[in-house]
């Protein structure tokens, strides 16, 4: 880059980048003639301030899970002060609840609605930069195991109990059964002198 200025100017630059200063000189009426050489006289007031700046680095990008999604991304070589900016590239754009503060977007309610590409752009008057993140939501294994597992202990609970219900019920009727039948063998068989025959009877009381 060259620059040639008639006055004070302030220069924002990147690390790296050719810059050449150009001084010119103006001639008037007293210098015309004969001189063995020419002095020239700079006014140390006139000053043209140079602002070398940092290219922001490729930005880092991480997520803080929970309830909550918090995405950040960082620069970690640049020039203060710098300007984050946040888009959604698919999945509509970004929710109108979410939080924008410097390199952080919270979302504060974290759905499946919110999935989709996000970017997060880093920039400096210098150079830019930018990294992409696909959020997708998803439910966290220990979540799905303890859903899974009291699933599973409820349909135990109510199931044994009626296995057991099931299997007094059947034992009482085979019970109740075999005195029956017994019975009826008695009673055709000729009772002893002296004895009368009795009937017996079974009663199976059963709780529910």
């Amino acid at each position: 880059m060259k620059v040639t200025s008639s006055g004070p100017q302030t220069l924002q630059m990147a690390q790296g980048d050719p810059v050449t200063l150009d001084c010119t000189y103006t001639s008037s009426q007293a210098d015309i003639g004969d001189c063995d050489g020419i002095e020239l006289i700079v006014n140390a007031k006139i000053v043209s301030p140079l602002f070398v700046a940092v290219r922001p680095s490729v930005p880092t990008f991480w997520v803080d899970g929970g309830e909550a999604a918090s995405l950040r991304c960082r620069s970690d070589e640049r020039t203060v002060p710098l300007l984050y900016s946040w888009r959604r590239e698919s999945g509509g754009s970004i929710p109108p609840d979410a939080f924008q503060s410097k390199g952080e977007l919270l979302i504060s309610n974290h759905s499946v609605s919110h999935s989709g590409v996000y970017s997060c752009a880093v920039s400096i008057a210098v150079g830019k930069e930018s990294c992409r993140l696909h959020l997708q939501s998803l439910m966290p294994p220990k979540r799905a195991g303890v859903i899974t597992g009291t699933i599973v202990g409820c349909l135990l609970i109510i199931m044994i109990p009626l296995i057991i219900i099931w299997l007094i019920i059947l034992k009482c009727n085979w019970n109740q059964h075999e005195k029956e039948f017994s019975n009826e063998i008695r009673e055709d068989a000729p009772a002893p002198s002296g004895i009368q025959p009795t009937g017996i009877k079974m009663f199976c009381l059963v709780i529910m």
